[in-house]
């Protein structure tokens, strides 16, 4: 288990139940998996007099909220996802500790991204189904992408042969849908070999091996690829540019193994100055979507769902 993930599982008087004074905070061992569990019991409600309560709870923390915090994070997710009208735009889950936000994402069934196990630990608190979930791999340590995929959360994005393992090693009894990150062909190699690794390279004997390993197994499905757009080392530096290397990848996968993949995923971004971000997204929503009409039409390939992780700045400052 990781550090950040332990530490959040420190236990105190007000959060074991006891009365103040009656101990002393201490540590407590336990797994993830099984915190998970705890959480998921504690707080999804079980009647309809239990929903309507803590419905009612998120409307009257929604009331107290000033637009400085959950009223301004929603303002811009809700921007976000009327420009990108036909895509799937994800919630960080990193904003879910906001009650209102929390709220008003199971009202609304909204996807949402976890990227530590922080991230899933919230998503479990605010009882979003996790069905809507997307689950990066990258960030997680093997013991917590076990307990990860144990969970059966929507989607699992596999950045590593690793990754791939694990789920291969895991996934027995139930169908796990699976999206492999993938990276700028023409990073450095250095700067991958340096870092921690963030994707599979197009046309490398490690992406393919991905895929065969996910393709091959009884549980597992391959429905989609997924890459950032950024100024990190092996980011793509822009959106057209991404979406034909994925959809030239997608077409590739299905000449060679006859599936057909049906999820294309975005993520990262630029920072907008926050007098421009609105204008600035309509513009990106018109060059992602010509993007992938042009390379979809060039290549012939079925257009696939368009999924978006909106960063977390929607919280703070702008980005897209």
């Amino acid at each position: 288990m990781s550090t950040g993930l332990a530490s959040s599982l420190e236990c105190s008087d007000g959060a074991s139940g006891r009365r103040p004074g009656t101990s002393t905070r201490k540590r407590v061992s336990v797994s993830f998996s099984g915190f998970l569990m705890n959480v998921l019991s504690a707080h999804t409600p079980h009647t309809p007099r239990a929903r309507a309560a803590v419905r009612g709870s998120d409307v009257r923390d929604h009331r107290r909220l000033g637009p400085a915090s959950g009223d301004s994070e929603l303002q811009r997710y809700q921007a976000y996802r009327k420009v990108f009208g036909t895509a799937e735009v994800a919630l960080p889950a990193q904003i879910l500790s906001n009650r209102a936000v929390a709220g008003w994402a199971r009202e609304h069934h909204v996807a949402v991204d976890a990227h530590t196990g922080a991230d899933v630990a919230s998503v479990a608190a605010a009882s979003i189904p996790l069905s809507r979930v997307t689950v990066f791999a990258d960030a997680l340590s093997e013991s917590d992408l076990r307990a990860v995929a144990a969970m059966g959360v929507g989607q699992i994005v596999a950045g590593s042969v690793q990754h791939v393992e694990v789920l291969r090693s895991v996934v027995v009894k139930r169908r796990q849908d699976v999206v492999l990150r993938m990276t700028d062909a023409g990073t450095p190699l250095l700067a991958l070999a340096v870092g921690v690794p963030s994707g599979f390279r197009f046309d490398s004997d490690e992406s393919d091996t991905a895929v065969a390993a996910v393709l091959n197994h009884d549980r597992l499905n391959l429905v989609g690829l997924h890459c950032e757009v950024g100024a990190g080392d092996d980011d793509f530096i822009s959106y057209p540019a991404a979406i034909g290397q994925l959809i030239a990848e997608m077409t590739q996968i299905r000449r060679n193994h006859g599936v057909l993949l049906t999820r294309l995923g975005l993520g990262g971004g630029r920072v907008i100055p926050p007098a421009t971000w609105v204008a600035e997204l309509r513009r990106l929503a018109t060059e992602i979507d010509e993007s992938l009409d042009d390379a979809c039409g060039t290549l012939r390939f079925p257009r696939p769902l368009l999924v978006l992780s909106a960063s977390v700045a929607i919280g703070g400052r702008s980005a897209a």
